[in-house]
């Protein structure tokens, strides 16, 4: 029996109080539901319908009513009812009676500008920095403080104004920005800050500029309880070439005549932090009036979403819709906005979590996110309507946040994806699991005690004892169970489903039967420590400090803590005659780390070379079809002054991502020799998903190839020399790996002398 239904029945067995399972008709329903609210969702660029709690609240109202609803005619009609409100023009019907429609101007000279998604990747985050953005194409541009990246620069210094406490002033400047493209030409502005409550243009609308000089006149009166102030301006980072000048201050004295005030100017190219934040009040903004296209495919007018819902009955939504300039149409009924906003309100206030509602909305908003930007669905092994059919049967039986976070796993682990992890982001600790102190690897297909961390513990357990049982199930069949809840390679599942093994409730303990030295034995022990996460690194027994292995040869940990912090070891490589890179694991995430590892590859070309290549997806349509890409990658300058030690790299699963971006160059162009086993097979910049009630899903979503074209995605990098765990080195706690390195360098070491 498969494990994962094996799964399935133990959770309805565990839990009497879950949900009934649901009909084939809700199954129906809220496949049709998931369906269109992607659609929508992601592809219908109405200005009413970019609000997060939005779409929280449509998710949950949606599913209520598909719970409730008998037949297909009922299904259709609650459909309409749902979303034609929030798409007029969109088309719900039985398939053979949806018919096509044309893209009307429905306002009086309203096709100034069309208006639809692109999305770099899927922009999720706010806060995230480039490849993943997402954009609706000619919109209003609306700028948030807390959330947009927007840069403070002081125009003045601190002004002495006690004297002029209450006083109006008037404050005028020049600005230039000279455009860099088409799009950039009348799509700017300048105008009062968000924050500015006392700052007031002479104009109410902001006022455009474009590469001749603009003047600017702001309004407003010297705060009686901030006598020193500042002028300062916000500017929008995509905004380039930006030029400020002749800012002049006056104030209205007693007889309202102006009155010219000595400035003591700022440099604007000096960023001012934070420091003077309270003195902002009279701020600027320079900024972009609408969004400009991310690449330049585009959306034609009267392009549609025509797909099928399910079997029978499809829908008809546009893709692009007309604006002009201050707000999209047909406008959206914001009574119906009002109405879903107060059905939902209490569940995603957090008082009814445990609600199935609250979870289907999450599983439905995770679902369309991967379904429609995620780069390797040709890689994975179920197709996305049955990946989300399994999960959403699991949800109904889901009673607290431990058993729907194993059912988003679920969802993930069909994807193949070593970078995809869900998680609870806002709890800073697991309660619910814990672990013991004893770690695990696999050698032939069985299970042997790789590490004891307890003195206690090593009394009656030893290294290279074999695990036959745990818990009275077969060991193997225990780590498969384990694997089945994680997303990725063959090598890097059982990597991480050994890391996991004994994880278990808390206050609970681990019953294990042992093969030792002695025989047979039965041992408890005592779930103490806390649990281990899959995408953390394995504790490897043989960690060794950088340094000389012998006066010829050197050792560097790149995944150690410590890396990147030594300013003498690239002073002691270059006297090495052969170096050993040890990458079985992640480098540190520092700057300092990140500018050794470039440091390290530019000594070891001989020319310049390309990077790893990374291809963000550039989308246009649902269900991620005629998908263009964004190459992105970097060029390598070999070092003036270069080592003549030769390299080699040790590496295993355990290695993924920025550890593969690097050994991938290694590979590609025969800077070093690999040894080991194959790495992860999951690279790229990873994009970032946060749900309702702190559920976390993290995705690759970029597509990876190696320079020369050929798969990286569950494959990995390939050793050029591959080694097999064996259990008489564990047993005598050898590092197998780093030995051959070591017999290997030794060799070419002697080889070079032999041949001077």
């Amino acid at each position: 029996m498969n494990r994962l239904l094996i799964l399935f029945i133990l959770c309805f067995q565990l839990h009497p109080l879950a949900y009934a399972q649901p009909s084939k008709q809700q199954k129906r329903n809220l496949m049709a539901f998931s369906k269109l609210f992607g659609y929508v969702r992601y592809f219908y660029p109405a200005d009413e319908l970019q609000n997060d709690s939005c779409w929280n609240a449509i998710a949950i109202y949606g599913i209520q009513r598909m719970l409730t609803v008998k037949n297909d005619k009922g299904l259709i009609a609650e459909l309409r009812a749902l979303f034609c409100p929030l798409v007029p023009q969109a088309k719900i019907d039985f398939s053979d009676k949806i018919d096509s429609f044309t893209l009307t101007d429905t306002v009086n000279n309203c096709k100034d500008r069309l208006v639809y998604w692109q999305h770099q990747g899927f922009g999720l985050n706010s806060n995230m920095s480039v490849p993943f953005r997402s954009i609706r194409v000619n919109s209003k541009i609306e700028y948030d403080q807390n959330k947009s990246p927007l840069s403070y620069f002081s125009v003045t210094k601190v002004l002495q104004l006690e004297k002029y406490k209450g006083k109006p002033f008037v404050f005028t400047l020049d600005i230039t920005a000279k455009p860099t493209s088409d799009n950039y030409k009348d799509n700017l502005f300048a105008g009062p800050c968000l924050s500015s409550e006392d700052l007031e243009e002479l104009n109410t609308e902001r006022k455009a500029i474009a590469e001749v000089k603009e003047s600017f006149i702001f309004r407003g009166t010297i705060d009686r309880n901030l006598p020193l102030i500042q002028f300062g301006c916000y500017i929008d980072p995509s905004v380039e070439n930006v030029q400020i000048n002749s800012p002049q201050l006056f104030i209205h004295n007693s007889d309202n005549k102006l009155i010219p005030i000595d400035l003591d100017l700022a440099e604007l190219i000096d960023f001012s932090g934070d420091l003077n934040i309270e003195r902002t009040k009279y701020a600027f903004m320079i900024g972009k009036v609408r969004h400009e296209p991310l690449f330049n495919r585009e959306i034609k007018a009267g392009e549609v979403i025509r797909k099928e819902l399910v079997s029978d009955i499809s829908v008809l939504i546009p893709l692009s819709l007309y604006s002009n300039g201050i707000h999209t149409y047909p406008v959206v009924d914001s009574a119906t906005l009002d109405r879903f906003q107060k059905k939902a309100s209490v569940k995603f206030l957090g008082q009814d979590e445990k609600a199935i509602e609250t979870r289907l909305a999450c599983l439905i908003q995770a679902w369309n996110v991967l379904k429609h930007s995620f780069p390797y669905w040709k890689e994975a092994s179920a197709a996305p309507d049955s990946i989300f059919e399994r999960s959403l049967e699991k949800a109904f039986f889901d009673v607290d946040k431990q058993d729907f976070l194993s059912t988003l796993q679920l969802l993930t682990v069909p994807l193949n994806d070593g970078q995809m992890y869900v998680d609870l982001y806002n709890e800073t600790k697991d309660d619910a699991t814990a672990s013991v102190p004893l770690l695990a690897t696999s050698i032939d297909n069985r299970i042997f005690v790789k590490m004891v961390m307890d003195q206690d513990l090593s009394k009656r357990v030893q290294i290279g004892d074999e695990i036959m049982n745990i818990n009275g199930r077969s060991a193997m069949e225990y780590l498969r169970e384990k694997e089945d809840l994680i997303s990725g390679s063959q090598q890097w599942k059982r990597s991480k489903g050994l890391t996991i093994l004994f994880n278990g409730p808390k206050h609970s303990s681990l019953k294990m039967k042992l093969r030792t030295a002695e025989g047979e034995k039965r041992i408890q022990i005592p779930r103490s420590e806390m649990s281990r996460a899959p995408q953390n690194n394995s504790v490897s027994l043989y960690q060794r400090a950088t340094g000389w292995i012998n006066k010829a040869l050197y050792y560097v940990d790149l995944t150690s803590d410590k890396f990147g912090t030594n300013p003498y070891i690239l002073q002691e490589m270059d006297e090495a005659k052969a170096i050993i890179f040890d990458m079985r694991g992640y480098p540190p995430a520092t700057i300092s780390s990140a500018q050794m590892l470039n440091q390290i590859q530019e000594q070891l070309t001989t020319s310049e070379i390309i990077g790893h290549r990374i291809y963000v997806p550039q989308i246009l349509y649902p269900d991620y079809q005629n998908v263009h890409y964004k190459v992105l990658t970097h060029l390598i300058h070999p070092a003036q002054k270069r080592w003549k030690a030769k390299a080699y790299f040790l590496t295993d699963a355990n290695a993924i991502s920025v550890s593969e971006t690097y050994l991938s160059v290694i590979k590609d162009h025969k800077l070093g020799t690999i040894i080991g086993q194959a790495t992860a097979g999951a690279d790229g910049a990873v994009n970032i998903l946060l749900l309702p009630h702190g559920y976390r899903l993290r995705f690759s979503g970029t597509l990876v190839k190696t320079n020369t074209g050929s798969k990286h995605y569950l494959v990995g990098v390939i050793p050029d020399i591959e080694v097999k765990p064996t259990l008489e080195a564990l047993k005598e706690r050898r590092d197998e790996i780093l030995e051959r390195a070591i017999e290997l360098a030794e060799q070419d070491i002697q080889s070079a002398a032999i041949g001077k």
